[in-house]
């Protein structure tokens, strides 16, 4: 029984491990997509922390889950990574105020990377 138990707990390990545990450490590639093509978020907010990262197809109406995850944020000069597929994307994070930050129609094709380092410059316009 023990020796089941053990080899089942190392067939967990290993899917856990072949799945990348399902958390993603700074400056890593996370994936999206299958090829070398790839979108790179840089902060240069200063002092703000980026706490949500949205990367949408450009044809998408909604910007889907947020990329970093529950327990990732990007801390001033920190990166992200994401392999992306080939095409048109739409980009979008938030600080730790709640301040978004937007760049939409990024063209990408294969083995090309797109770096934004997010600044105070970039900040959307708020409607008054």
């Amino acid at each position: 029984m023990r020796r089941l138990v053990w080899v089942l707990a190392l067939a967990l390990s290993a899917m856990v491990a072949a799945c990348g545990g399902g958390q993603q450490e700074i400056g890593t590639t996370a994936r999206l997509g299958g090829s070398n093509t790839r979108i790179r978020i840089v902060n240069g907010l200063g002092s703000y922390t980026i706490r949500y990262v949205y990367i949408s197809p450009a044809s998408d109406d909604s910007w889907g889950s947020d990329r970093l995850g529950a327990s990732q944020v990007l801390r001033p000069g920190q990166s992200e990574t994401w392999d992306i597929d080939p095409g048109t994307w739409d980009l979008r994070v938030k600080d730790e105020d709640g301040d978004t930050y937007t760049k939409r129609g990024i063209r990408l094709s294969s083995g090309k990377t797109y770096v934004w380092t997010v600044r105070l410059s970039d900040l959307d316009r708020r409607r008054r």
